[in-house]
């Protein structure tokens, strides 16, 4: 017989999380962007990555570490859909899967695309997330 206490809360799904941790809104740049702009928004949010977002291609993420890659003389002028890396294939999951699904793919990368049911970006679960979301499960 188990009690109240043994029963484990439910799972937290990635749309809960983003509701939860990032606020109703999430920051993206188009690839006609610069690099410079898409660091100045990494800035002014204080973020590490940043989701590419258009209506014509699959959705990708520029990170902080991509960035750093181009040589500042190149940041004003190179567009982030010129950015090495860029074009690595997007993770994308759907919002109404447990964030505890997105751990495998945060073992090998550094991000996962939260979508709706329509496949829009929500999101963007980072490997900080889910060990922040981690840590406050256990001391809760």
């Amino acid at each position: 017989m188990t009690s109240d206490n043994d029963q484990h809360p439910p799972p937290i799904t990635l749309g809960c999380f983003h509701r939860l941790f990032d606020g109703p809104c999430i920051y993206t740049v188009e690839p006609s962007h610069t690099v410079e702009q898409a660091e100045d928004i990494m800035d002014n949010y204080n973020i590490d990555q940043v989701p590419v977002l258009d209506s014509k291609s699959d959705p990708r993420v520029l990170t902080r570490r991509m960035v750093s890659r181009v040589p500042l003389t190149e940041r004003t002028a190179k567009r982030v859909d010129r950015v090495p890396d860029i074009n690595d294939p997007p993770r994308l999951l759907p919002a109404s899967r447990p964030l505890s699904d997105a751990a495998s793919e945060l073992i090998e990368h550094d991000w996962v695309l939260t979508t709706d049911s329509r496949g829009v970006a929500v999101g963007l679960a980072t490997v900080g997330d889910a060990l922040r979301t981690a840590m406050e499960r256990l001391e809760g």
